[in-house]
């Protein structure tokens, strides 16, 4: 899968700044060099892009082509340094394909191929042979299921089935079981935005021309012989590459940045925005705090004011929802400890007849303080979520635990929950450049509340403490996250369809779809749970929250999950399902 590569000249009008683009597609990413991977992220970059995370997951066997994910990471390689000096000769030794930007490459020449069969042209230091440098990577996938995505095309799948058409494989630019926004086309941060904006469209016009050239070759056979002679001159050109991809039907961009966003559109792509639910550490909102859609930044907005304690914050909430959530941590952490007779619980779990209360003490465990016991202790929390719900998918496995124990440990931050010195149950999260990721949790006892204390009360606490700037707490359970202060966070992806009609089915309805997710975002902050932001010149400014608004909000964003496909029994919060008190 390494062998040979395609060629994109850019020119940046502004500057006069021409790039020659090299795609190698390298299949796993341990096929790459770990410095030319992370050399490419800047330090606001998510995590879960950093080589470490990707390779935990594919080496563990967690994300493996015998999953359904089967790794075709892209490099984009420059034909010379960014000294300004460049050569479009076409001697770089890779197989290359010559366009103007948003022309379409196929059928164009080959360049004379030196470089050998599987040989990477590209060196530890992220240099290739004639003194090129890696300008971009690409986390790519080919799909064979829509599984671990949190970006929800099931119903597209099954109207493609019911036309006849097949929907897998497809590609995935994104990062396996992470459902958190982030770059999908890694950039040397030296590069112009014009140049990283012509790559970004490049890319996308790269990954249509695989599905298009391909896809056409196979389910048009009768096609005008001009066009077979082109579809065939570009199956060569990638015999090696697509030898088993030849039925990709679509691309999908999931949780890409807004910058990739426009690209991709460019390029042919269709927008969908997702709502998710983030909290924020800033109660006085200068201009932006407020506004909902995903940012990618390690800086708050100009003027932001941070929480200074818990008890501020609590301040932010209306009094009968504040002494409710002083209420549930309480039961949770009193030294107290008292059984509650259930009959739900004991109607619906034979095996508990009452839930537990108090005699919990929490704690925070960061970074080299995680000792690899512990490290691994959290997969068994992790596994008690998915083995209690019915619809769980065990997608994470103990050696990708272990595996994260080395450099990356460095942002791993665990919420813990102890009784009479025992681990009873808590959160793996992670922490980079301000924002607070949550990711799994689980519990070996029954304990009222304990999930809201984990999972929002105690991670917002340590937030606030460390002066993070947000808390991203993953997907699923909107209503849950909105009544404890998570207001809408809108998250953005882009598709591409292989056939036209398909493609032209899923434009209209993320069309529609797009004007529901903008005037729920709208309502849901107009009710947000954590009252006005004062000072706010934002566009979307929160007002005071009446009681009764909550409720219907809460009630509200129940439909929003359903009709977007949140209610997917995929879709189950990573933080786990919990029950409104």
């Amino acid at each position: 899968m390494t062998e040979g590569a395609r060629k994109a000249r850019i020119r940046d009008a502004s500057s006069e700044l021409e790039v020659e683009l090299f795609v190698d597609v390298k299949g796993p990413i341990r096929n790459i060099d770990k410095g030319v991977w992370d050399g490419l992220l800047e330090p606001h970059d998510s995590p879960f892009l950093e080589y470490d995370w990707i390779h935990s997951m594919e080496e563990s066997g967690c994300a493996t082509e015998q999953k359904g994910w089967k790794p075709l990471h892209v490099l984009l390689v420059g034909a010379s340094t960014l000294s300004g000096k460049h050569d479009f000769s076409g001697k770089s030794g890779m197989r290359s394909w010559s366009a103007q930007a948003g022309k379409s490459p196929v059928g164009a020449k080959s360049s004379q191929r030196s470089a050998q069969a599987g040989k990477s042209p590209v060196s530890s230091g992220g240099q290739v042979a004639d003194g090129g440098k890696v300008l971009a990577a690409v986390p790519l996938y080919l799909k064979a299921h829509s599984m671990g995505e949190f970006i929800f095309d099931h119903q597209w799948a099954d109207a493609a089935y019911r036309a006849g058409i097949e929907y897998f494989p497809k590609l995935l630019i994104g990062v396996p079981f992470t459902p958190a926004s982030g770059a999908r086309v890694l950039l040397q941060p030296d590069l112009t935005p014009a140049v990283k904006h012509r790559i970004r469209r490049a890319v996308g016009t790269f990954l249509k021309q695989i599905r298009r050239a391909v896809g056409t070759f196979l389910k048009q056979p009768d096609s005008e012989p001009a066009v077979k002679h082109r579809i065939r001159r570009a199956v060569r050109i990638f015999r090696k590459q697509l030898a088993d991809n030849s039925g990709i039907s679509s691309v999908h961009v999931n949780f890409c940045s807004e910058e990739e966003v426009a690209a991709f559109a460019e390029a042919g792509y269709v927008h969908r925005k997702s709502l998710q639910y983030h909290w924020r550490n800033s109660h006085k909102g200068a201009e932006g705090d407020v506004k909902y859609h995903w940012r990618n930044s390690h800086k708050g907005a100009e003027g932001d004011v941070k929480y200074a304690n818990f008890d501020e914050y609590l301040g932010a909430f209306a009094s009968k929802r504040r002494i409710k959530i002083k209420r549930e941590r309480k039961s949770v952490t009193d030294p107290e400890r008292k059984s509650v007779t259930d009959p739900e619980i004991k109607r619906e779990r034979k095996s508990f007849t009452v839930r537990e209360e108090g005699g919990v003490t929490m704690r925070v465990v960061r970074g080299d303080d995680i000792s690899d016991d512990l490290l691994l202790r959290m997969f068994d929390i992790y596994k008690t979520t998915i083995v209690k719900n019915p619809y769980g998918r065990l997608y994470l496995n103990r050696d990708f635990f272990r595996r994260l124990g080395g450099d990356f440990r460095r942002h791993i931050c665990l919420v813990i929950a102890e009784r009479d010195g025992r681990l009873v149950g808590g959160t793996f999260n992670i922490v980079k450049a301000g924002r607070f990721y949550g990711r799994y949790w689980g519990t070996h006892a029954y304990i009222k509340n304990l999930h809201f204390e984990t999972c929002y009360y105690k991670s917002i606490e340590y937030c606030i403490e460390q002066g993070l700037e947000v808390m991203e707490p993953g997907a699923g359970g909107g209503d849950f996250k909105f009544l404890r202060g998570f207001d809408p966070a809108v998250v953005h992806s882009a598709h591409a369809c292989l056939n036209p009609m398909l493609h032209a089915a899923v434009a209209g309805f993320l069309r529609r779809e797009r004007e529901h997710i903008d005037e729920s975002a709208e309502y849901l902050m107009h009710r947000s749970a954590v009252g006005k932001r004062q000072g706010s010149q934002n566009e979307y400014e929160v007002l005071s929250p009446v009681s009764d608004d909550i409720d219907e909000s809460a009630e509200y964003l129940s439909a929003v999950g359903k009709r977007q496909g949140s209610q997917d029994p995929e879709a189950a919060d990573f933080q786990g399902v919990a029950e409104e008190e």
